[in-house]
């Protein structure tokens, strides 16, 4: 049983396919319209913010010889989100030019925050419209319009702990989440179509960003919500040993606990190429294909005892359960049940880590309302997270009876 677990768990890379498919990425998709639509220029720096509340400014773009154009520095940035263009190597799945955008704060923290993304691995699912994967860097209605923002995104609640911070979004529209490093045709003939797999070089160009322009922050919450937990988990090691411990360095994987079946993780996650993004520094025997998030966590916690690492997930998550049970799983039942293994195993072998288990089918939580009511164990998750950035002992949170209640409904 254990030895199937494992395998489960060394395609937890795989579940952002899952955990943000077509209702998650809904909401995470810009509404119509990019950044670039809302009036701004290519190639032209800054540019200034548009679009209501929300700022919108264009960035980087090309040299007439096609070289990328410098990125504007973020304290030339005006208030306000600005989409920035890093050009290069950087590509969407299928060719459309990938962005990032930053939110200037007050103080000298920075939020890093990896979005949902889904994922593709064969033609089917790689096709256009397939609906399981997000294939563009559009802007997304809380850029386009600060006062739809909700949960850590809204800047204006005295409640959100990151209000002041400095906030780098960054868009998975790889199909590779926000890893990998291939380019694959599928198909024959007139029906072909090409995916870009690159979702390795355009988290590292917005890491390049931000390393080149937040020389020495206090803090770096590193975070993400579905397939952005897995960019959490990778990308956070890569932070740390930038800054050294002079920062300290947060990661909160926000539901993607990654439990998907034995053939989905032997036969589709390869192709995507991933190893590039794993932190090969830190000592270890070998990388292979797949990195168990088990494996993952333990190493990093090893090598960087002062980093924080954590997971929250609903008990009864219905877009992690959805695509696990796609992909030939069992019931919610089993689904918990291997979640919870998951979380205990991580525990045992990382003494830094902390999980929070909220009552509940929904996914996802920093993002929305909801972040500042639900609790488990008594205490509310932003209360949680708060002591955490305080740097205030948190306990492993689960919701006990209530999810006991929810699994037995469930049946």
């Amino acid at each position: 049983m254990a030895a199937a677990l494992e395998r489960r768990w060394l395609a937890a890379t795989i579940a952002l396919a899952v955990v943000a498919s077509s209702a998650a990425c809904a909401s995470d998709d810009a509404p119509a319209g990019s950044a670039r639509d809302a009036g701004t220029d290519r190639g032209t720096g800054a540019g200034s913010a548009t679009g209501g509340t929300g700022g919108t400014g264009g960035s980087g773009g090309s040299e007439p010889d096609g070289a990328p154009m410098p990125l504007p520095r973020l304290d030339a940035l005006p208030p306000g989100w600005t989409t920035l263009r890093p050009g290069g190597d950087t590509l969407c799945a299928h060719g459309t030019p990938f962005q990032f955008f930053v939110r200037p704060g007050t103080v000298n923290r920075v939020l890093i925050e990896f979005s949902g993304t889904g994922a593709c691995w064969d033609e089917a699912s790689c096709r256009a419209g397939s609906g399981l994967y997000r294939d563009n860097a559009n802007a997304e209605l809380f850029i386009l319009d600060e006062d739809a923002a909700t949960g850590v995104r809204n800047h204006k609640d005295a409640r959100n702990p990151f209000k002041d911070w400095h906030h780098v979004y960054v868009p998975g529209c790889s199909g590779s989440g926000h890893w990998g490093d291939a380019t694959i045709t599928y198909g024959t003939g007139s029906d072909s179509f090409t995916v870009y797999f690159k979702g390795t070089a355009n988290s590292r160009a917005v890491l390049a960003w931000i390393f080149d322009n937040i020389a020495s922050p206090e803090k770096a919450f590193v975070t993400g919500c579905s397939g952005g937990s897995f960019g959490s988990l990778v990308w956070s090691p890569h932070v740390r040993e930038h800054y050294g411990a002079a920062t300290k360095v947060y990661q909160f994987a926000d539901s993607g606990v990654g439990i998907v079946p034995d053939s989905f993780a032997e036969q589709s996650y390869p192709q995507w190429n991933t190893r590039d993004a794993y932190p090969t520094f830190i000592p270890h025997e070998s990388i292979s294909d797949f990195e168990p998030l088990t494996n993952m966590y333990a190493m990093v916690g090893a090598y960087f005892p002062d980093m924080f690492l954590s997971i929250f997930t609903p008990h009864a998550d219905g877009e992690q359960y959805k695509y696990y049970q796609l992909f030939g799983g069992g019931t919610i039942t089993e689904w918990t049940a291997l979640m919870n293994e998951f979380v205990s195993q991580v525990q045992t072998s990382t003494p830094q880590f902390r999980s929070f288990i909220a009552p509940g089918a929904y996914h996802c939580i920093l993002p929305y309302p909801n972040f500042y009511t639900v609790e488990s164990g008594g205490m509310k998750i932003v209360d949680w997270l708060t002591q955490v950035v305080l740097d205030q002992p948190v306990s492993n949170l689960t919701c006990g009876d209530q999810c006991d209640a929810q699994a037995a409904a469930a049946r």
